[in-house]
């Protein structure tokens, strides 16, 4: 990415410091094209929200991307995206994380939640009493999909843990 500073994250991961937003007034058809232009232009960063409307485009422009050559693989492309704050009530939140939490237990992973809520740690533990349909399941499993554990986001940049890190 030629010319676009990056800026390391808590995690190491690099994140271009210009990003091009999804967000369009003409409509969900313009963010395609948009996207393949941007990445032409050497864009990397992009930013979508559930209330943009704008995420299946998005995907379907890096893939676009993909198919043309213009970028080797998805890892070469940062996305950011936020939760609006007509989502911001409890009980939108809670279900997405609860179908959040179950896919990954789907997946085989041991999940550690963090909560002194009594109320919260019930709700955690209700993963256990339903499951994912086939669809809903193929369709998180679609996802662009990092699986990674890093210790020095909650455990701060020390030696030993930078060296765990490194070895996972």
């Amino acid at each position: 990415m030629a010319g676009v500073p990056m800026v390391t994250l808590s995690n190491g991961q690099l994140m271009p410091v210009i990003g091009m937003g999804t967000m369009s007034m003409v409509g969900p058809e313009a963010t395609k094209p948009a996207v393949v232009e941007a990445v032409k232009a050497g864009y990397r960063h992009f930013d979508t929200a559930y209330s943009y409307k704008s995420e299946k485009a998005l995907g379907e422009g890096i893939r676009e991307a993909l198919e043309l050559g213009l970028i080797e693989s998805r890892d070469e492309v940062f996305i950011t995206t936020k939760l609006a704050c007509g989502f911001a009530d409890p009980s939108l939140v809670l279900d997405g994380i609860k179908a959040s939490l179950r896919w990954v237990y789907e997946q085989g992973v041991s999940i550690v939640a963090k909560s002194f809520d009594k109320e919260r740690m019930r709700e955690n533990i209700d993963i256990f009493d339903w499951s994912l349909s086939e669809d809903e399941s193929d369709k998180i499993g679609q996802l662009p999909q990092h699986k990674a554990v890093v210790f020095a986001n909650v455990y701060g940049q020390h030696d030993v843990v930078l060296h765990l890190d490194a070895e996972l």
